[in-house]
């Protein structure tokens, strides 16, 4: 009646399989209080699960239930910065969002989340931990499944933005000085037609890592769009509209310093957006 939490209580909650096509895997049950945090529950196979809460110490009887979708797990080595994933000790958190730097307004923006070795650039398939996200900069709030524990890689796939505008947010592990930080910036609009956003396997940024230039091509026409180049401290280092029909852009990187650098394309509605993170 008042959706308070009955702190007086002392309650055992278990977690029992209705249905579904494997098995809870995990600790299904909780030590006796007023509330519990089962916080290692997995599911043995893909597919959709009906899950009863069972709660005793109760006055009475009482089951809530819970529905899990279990979806089969994304590659994520693919994605690498060379290419797939090795027994390597990883020193950086690589956050890559699965299809546009650009969402609407409380609409779930997937990022594929994992840890790399700086140095290979392959991902390490041995992580496991908890990696978080919060927001550095932006109107709203950022909202959501903001941590998750495990490894060796994570689909944050429930995050979302409550207004319009640009934020930069960070994914970061607990031993900063262990795990180097991942920013990414992203454009919430209002309404996105979704043909409007190019989807990254149509974009493609190389060399990476590059010396003395960068080539940005496309199967669609570039022009219109305004191409920006920032450094990781989010300062723009150039930027360049695209006013002719283009399938290829060449960007002279020479005076360019060491680190870390991102290649961000946006159409003249900032309805377009794609980030990618380079090195020199």
């Amino acid at each position: 009646a008042t959706d308070i939490i009955d702190t007086t209580g002392s309650y055992n909650f278990t977690l029992s399989k209705v249905s579904g096509p494997g098995n809870i895997e995990g600790n299904s049950g909780s030590k006796v209080g007023y509330y519990s945090y089962l916080d290692n529950i997995s599911f043995s196979e893909i597919g959709t699960y009906v899950v009863d809460v069972n709660v005793s110490g109760y006055p009475g009887s009482f089951v809530g239930k819970l529905k899990f979708i279990v979806p089969p797990e994304k590659d994520f080595c693919d994605v690498a910065r060379f290419g797939g994933c090795d027994s390597v000790e990883g020193n950086e958190i690589l956050a890559i969002p699965e299809f546009s730097n650009v969402v609407p307004v409380d609409e779930v923006m997937p990022i594929m989340v994992g840890v790399v070795d700086s140095t290979s650039g392959f991902l390490d398939s041995a992580f496991s931990g908890t990696i978080e996200v919060n927001k550095v900069t932006g109107p709203g709030e950022l909202y959501g499944i903001l941590s998750m524990t495990g490894g060796p890689w994570f689909n944050f796939n429930h995050l979302k933005f409550s207004e319009v505008g640009f934020y930069t947010i960070r994914f970061f592990e607990e031993s900063l000085t262990k795990y180097k930080e991942s920013i990414l910036n992203i454009n919430v609009v209002e309404t996105v037609n979704g043909s409007s956003i190019l989807p990254l396997s149509e974009l493609k940024v190389y060399p990476n890592p590059f010396g003395d230039e960068v080539v940005i091509t496309s199967t669609h026409d570039l022009k219109g769009f305004i191409l920006q180049l920032s450094n990781s401290l989010g300062q723009t280092v150039l930027q360049k509209n695209v006013s002719n029909s283009l399938n290829k852009i060449r960007i002279d990187t020479s005076k360019l310093g060491l680190g870390v650098y991102f290649v961000t394309l946006t159409d003249s509605q900032h309805l377009k957006v794609n980030t990618f993170k380079i090195v020199k």
